[in-house]
């Protein structure tokens, strides 16, 4: 290999290195949306009285029924979905800790380089995709959530 090679890896290399950098960058932004979250979900699941006068605990009461038939309950639903979004984003932060370890070889020739990019390259794509599904399916889960609750208030 010649040194146009050798360059023309390591600027992919580089632009690799800035993906992982703003995957970084997501991940940060959704660990404090995610304590945002859970900070939110917590209040609901106090016995604070909410505007109304009403229990968060006492909704789920009358929500389940004298018969202890559960009957829809969206704040429960949307913990759920909250729940399923928080064990998808850990395994996506898996992910991101494992690309972190990675380091490119010491003294390697081109063909190393060019293999270890071309892994680098499908976990990042990997990790893209896992992050994706994440928010499609919080995304879902909640106009799922919305949609029922338009539907049972008219």
């Amino acid at each position: 290999m010649d040194d146009d090679q050798l360059s023309k890896l390591y600027v992919k290399l580089s632009k690799l290195e800035q993906e992982i950098d703003l995957l970084r960058n997501v991940n940060k932004t959704l660990r404090i949306d995610n304590v945002s979250m859970k900070d939110t979900l917590k209040r609901m699941m106090t016995d604070a009285p909410r505007p109304d006068g009403e229990s968060f605990t006492q909704m789920n009461t009358q929500a389940s029924g004298s018969n202890g038939t559960p009957k829809a309950s969206y704040e429960v639903e949307f913990a759920k979905a909250l729940k399923r979004f928080y064990q998808s984003m850990n395994r996506v932060r898996s992910q991101l800790l494992g690309l972190r370890r990675h380091r490119t070889p010491d003294g390697a020739e081109v063909d190393v380089l060019q293999l270890y990019l071309d892994k680098q390259t499908r976990a990042i794509k990997d990790l893209g995709d896992s992050f994706e599904l994440c928010m499609n399916t919080l995304k879902n889960d909640v106009s799922l959530i919305v949609k029922k609750k338009k539907e049972h208030t008219l």
